[in-house]
């Protein structure tokens, strides 16, 4: 008798350990949910097309937590799953990202052939989200500008192989800056260049014979021997980087 009561007891005693250990876990997760809930904030819109004020279907619109303009694409922390979001607008533009939290949000449109109206001269505008305060976005897309032309040496010669790239003035806490746009391109074997995908605006357009394929033949640097067979003798011309307007 003695041995099937401490049997009892023992079951009891471990039931009784168990419920204790499950009660704590099931408290933890209830708050945990409602904090999320209530925090989650989203940001909706549409894009439309600047000359006809139709929507457009198809336009692929990112929203990136934490990250600067000129950082959009890159991950801060590595985990670029849970900070990047991207979707596409529907027949009628329409776009939605739910469940975000709080934060600044750096939101972008693409488009072939057209660029987004932004104020930041970038293809994106920055949104602060607040707690149970989402935001509604009207997106313009402008068609995109294309600068043309050719890149040419001393002598009227075409080269290839300059880096070519549109510059452009932007204006920072820190004052007026010279900024890239990331329309950048290479010049092929007439000389020629071609820059797309720009905002409406004034540029700055830069050349440099020395980034684009490397020191060598057809970049600006022409390198010859001494005569009368002697030692070889570097008698470099080197080209470097011009600006238009100058």
């Amino acid at each position: 008798m003695r041995y099937k009561l401490g049997f009892i007891f023992a079951i009891f005693f471990a039931a009784f350990c168990t419920c204790q250990e499950i009660k704590p876990a099931a408290a933890q997760t209830g708050p945990a949910q409602t904090v999320t809930t209530q925090s989650a904030v989203e940001i909706s819109g549409t894009v439309l097309q600047s000359d006809m004020q139709s929507p457009l279907k198809n336009v692929q619109v990112s929203a990136t937590r934490g990250a600067r303009p000129e950082a959009s694409d890159e991950s801060e922390d590595g985990s670029a799953a849970d900070r990047k979001f991207s979707t596409k607008t529907d027949e009628k533009g329409h776009f939605e990202f739910a469940d975000l939290l709080p934060g600044t949000y750096y939101v972008r449109a693409s488009h072939v052939g057209m660029v987004m109206k932004s104020p930041l001269g970038r293809e994106g505008m920055l949104v602060t989200l607040e707690a149970g305060k989402p935001q509604t976005l009207n997106l313009v897309m402008l068609p995109g500008a294309v600068i043309t032309g050719c890149v040419l040496n001393e002598d009227g010669e075409p080269m290839q192989h300059v880096e070519v790239g549109a510059l452009r003035y932007i204006y920072t806490i820190r004052g007026r800056t010279l900024a890239p746009t990331g329309s950048n391109a290479e010049t092929d074997n007439k000389g020629e260049y071609r820059l797309f995908g720009l905002q409406p605006g004034s540029y700055l357009i830069a050349g440099d014979p020395r980034r684009g394929g490397g020191l060598g033949e057809n970049t600006g640097v022409a390198i010859s021997a001494m005569p009368g067979g002697g030692p070889a003798k570097a008698n470099s011309t080197v080209y470097v980087a011009t600006y238009y307007p100058k």
